[in-house]
Parts: C-alpha cells; sequence; structure tokens
C-alpha cells in the first residue's frame, strides 16, 4: 500500500511559481491538474506517493542506470518514452 502526500505550492508570479514547483518536481512531487488562479495568486496542487517501485527507479538514475531508470519509469506510470526521460533526467 501506498502513502500519498499532498501540498498546494502558491505565488503571485509565475516564474516564482515555476521555480517552487520545480523544487518539489525533484522532491519526487508530480501535478495534479493544471494551473489555477484566483486573485491574482497562482496555485498548483501536487502530490508524493511513496512508492518502493518509485524509489528504486530514483536510485538506478542517481546511480547511472538511467536507461534502465527510464524504462522503469515509463512502464510505471504509463507515460511515454520522452516524458519518462525528461522525469529521469530531472532528478
Amino acid at each position: 500500500m501506498s502513502n500519498k502526500s499532498y501540498k498546494i505550492v502558491s505565488s503571485d508570479s509565475t516564474e516564482s511559481l515555476e521555480s517552487k514547483i520545480s523544487e518539489h518536481l525533484n522532491g519526487g512531487f508530480h501535478p495534479i491538474g493544471g494551473l489555477t488562479i484566483n486573485n491574482g495568486v497562482f496555485y498548483q496542487a501536487l502530490f508524493h506517493e511513496e512508492n518502493t517501485e518509485l524509489d528504486k527507479i530514483v536510485e538506478l538514475a542517481k546511480s547511472g542506470s538511467k536507461l534502465e531508470a527510464v524504462k522503469m519509469y515509463k512502464d510505471l506510470m504509463s507515460v511515454d518514452l520522452k516524458t519518462a526521460k525528461d522525469w529521469v533526467d530531472a532528478l
């Protein structure tokens, strides 16, 4: 069973929000839905799921086995090859 945690990141500028989101993506968070704006403030919901498979992928990528990490991420998350490669490269 996995354990999920959620976070909402906000900022009054898209540049600042992009920076905050990038920090969280590098920490294993994933976006939920799209960007929202309310009263001049931008919001993005994120989630992190503790997942032993995902942890293994991160370990592979950081140890230099990026090709294997990309393959595993692609299969685990059901994404296309480019998305998987981009995710692994961002680690």
